[in-house]
């Protein structure tokens, strides 16, 4: 993950995954599961934590913001399965 550690100044914490993980078991109740998909943590991940990663100054100055630096993260993160997240 050479992209986050170039284009990200602070990085995402446990306490940010664990979030992340509370926020999707939330979802899916909400959904009306006892249980967590993929899409949950995939619809939830940049909300949770864009707050969380703070864009270099280069970054910034490519036009990459928080939800880039999430969108790649969930690309480049494989899937159960095989595939990626996105």
């Amino acid at each position: 993950m050479k992209f986050i550690r170039n284009t990200s100044a602070k990085m995402v914490r446990a306490s940010g995954a664990m979030n992340l993980v509370l926020a999707g078991k939330v979802r899916a109740l909400l959904k009306g599961r006892a249980h967590v998909r993929i899409e949950d943590i995939e619809a939830l991940a940049a909300p949770v934590l864009r707050h969380r990663l703070a864009p270099t100054f280069h970054a910034e100055s490519q036009g990459v913001g928080s939800d880039d630096i999430v969108a790649r993260v969930l690309q480049e993160v494989p899937r159960p399965g095989g595939d990626s997240l996105l």
